[in-house]
């Protein structure tokens, strides 16, 4: 899914002039950048607008990584569809806003979390599914599990340890970090 929203935001981003900033900071935003908030929280599932806002917030957050020093990854384990939430939520309460003002906000939200270095993913299976996680994430899921009680110290199992908390939480209880999970495990 990511190769095809990163491709699509490529090539809107080549159907539009790239311009820099003027003198007092201001830029040009196209579309989908220039929407009104409105347009977010409208945009239905499955809609051109809202697959054209997925893209361009890929681009956006791939951009952020590749021109911000010690940023690898702006979004290690959230998906396009958690972006998506998080910008409507914005928008939900900021109706007056563009995208683009709740991207910023949302880009400044995730950076104190973003990787700083790439590394080999580890592959973190049930048995039955395998979910590829950066190894600084499975440090912090693990980390969190054990700041909420659900770590067995003695194996340090994070599927053990994901189940329970999955089963206190009302989630599948998989074992695996999954985007229901991750996102009530690391909600501030």
């Amino acid at each position: 899914m990511r190769a095809i929203l990163s491709s699509a935001a490529v090539a809107a981003a080549l159907a539009f002039p790239l311009a820099a900033a003027d003198s007092e900071g201001r830029f040009a935003a196209g579309y989908p950048a220039s929407l009104a908030c409105n347009a977010v929280t409208t945009a239905g599932p499955g809609s051109e607008t809202l697959f054209a806002i997925a893209a361009f917030s890929e681009g956006w957050f791939a951009a952020h990584a590749k021109l911000t020093p010690g940023v690898f990854d702006l979004t290690p384990w959230q998906s396009v569809e958690y972006v998506v939430a998080q910008l409507r939520a914005y928008c939900t309460a900021r109706p007056d806003d563009r995208l683009i003002d709740a991207l910023e906000q949302l880009t400044g939200f995730l950076q104190p979390d973003a990787l700083r270095e790439g590394a080999e993913p580890v592959a973190v299976s049930n048995g039955q599914q395998v979910i590829l996680v950066h190894p600084d994430v499975l440090a912090r899921i693990r980390e969190r599990l054990a700041d909420k009680g659900f770590s067995d110290n003695v194996t340090d199992d994070p599927i053990a340890g994901l189940k329970a908390y999955q089963r206190s939480i009302g989630v599948t209880e998989s074992g695996l970090p999954d985007q229901p999970t991750l996102q009530r495990l690391f909600a501030p």
